[in-house]
């Protein structure tokens, strides 16, 4: 992927958005937008393209009659979420189309006519561009902000007129076989796993950042089965690598919680949590910004709370459910 890359005017830029699931956070209008928005720098025309959610499970014939529609009705833009789903459609139906697939891009930009997809690199700390050749359909997943504000606003880019294109997976006849066949999913390592993609995140600051809190809190984080994030000041100080960094200059998250251990709220790391389901803060300091940020917040001394609610977890872990004796 490498040269000048085109989009004409007739071209069609395409969001793949999967049906939506009852108490699930549905991505699709947030990505039909950005679809649009992309659409409308090009000059070319916005559609989207979804399937009914029972014919999900077999994601080859998905892919294959994906890629049938978007090579009939003439795609050159398609645009997946930058989820699990996402992340595994693209690189097949980028396959069936002849073409490559960019993975994990944090913007895609339009300069000259030409669509640019930005990737964050070195943990967030520089951005990495990338274009097709002249002529490749192009195919790459991006993150989207699913926060409910987000998520409601309206996609008046995109407009009423926008087709939506919907396709009816037909399985390949058993005696052809079928070439990639899913045998067990594994779930990811919350210790390893990118801060984008972590469900529940344990996030520490300068109030957390000594030895042997931080030991606390990765036990803390290993019995939620969540992921450890940091502030700025944490990351410089040499306490946690880059790729925990969250904030404006490291990786924006959207986690299902968010507990923010001795963390100030520094609108330059609250704009990287923003997104999350919930924000659970303890801090020392009850006009710390974070609280007013927090769904629930907790006034007290980090050394105190993190090893009573370790110890706590352990014995809810363990079968132990009767609370611990607040004056042990």
């Amino acid at each position: 992927m490498s040269g000048g890359s085109d989009t004409s005017a007739a071209a069609a830029v395409v969001a793949v958005t999967s049906p939506p699931r009852d108490g699930a956070v549905d991505a699709g209008a947030a990505l039909t937008d950005r679809a649009a928005r992309v659409a409308a720098a090009l000059g070319a025309q916005a559609a989207a393209l979804t399937w009914d959610l029972a014919d999900e499970a077999d994601l080859e014939s998905l892919s294959r009659a994906a890629a049938g529609v978007l090579r009939d009705r003439g795609a050159r833009v398609v645009l997946f979420a930058d989820d699990d789903l996402g992340r595994q459609l693209a690189p097949v139906v980028a396959l069936e189309l002849r073409t490559a697939a960019v993975v994990g891009c944090a913007d895609i930009v339009v300069r000259g006519g030409c669509a640019v997809y930005v990737k964050t690199v070195q943990g967030g700390w520089l951005e990495r561009e990338l274009t097709f050749a002249a002529g490749c359909i192009q195919v790459a997943t991006v993150q989207i902000d699913t926060a409910p504000a987000a998520a409601a606003e309206p996609a008046a880019a995109c407009g009423p007129q926008a087709p939506l294109w919907i396709v009816a997976p037909v399985p390949a006849p058993e005696s052809a076989g079928l070439r990639v066949r899913r045998l067990d999913l594994e779930p990811p390592d919350p210790k390893t796993v990118d801060l984008a993609h972590a469900r529940r995140i344990v996030g520490v600051g300068v109030g957390g950042a000594s030895a042997e809190l931080l030991d606390a809190v990765a036990d803390l984080a290993e019995l939620l089965e969540g992921s450890v994030g940091a502030t700025r000041p944490v990351v410089d100080d040499g306490h946690l690598p880059k790729e925990r960094l969250i904030g404006q200059t490291g990786r924006t998250v959207a986690p299902e919680l968010y507990l923010a251990l001795g963390i100030s709220g520094s609108p330059h790391h609250v704009a990287g949590v923003q997104g999350a389901e919930h924000i659970v803060a303890v801090n020392r300091d009850e006009h710390a910004p974070i609280v007013s940020f927090s769904d629930a917040s907790f006034v007290g001394r980090l050394e105190d709370v993190l090893p009573a609610l370790v110890r706590q977890l352990r014995a809810i872990r363990d079968g132990v459910h009767t609370p611990e004796d607040p004056g042990a």
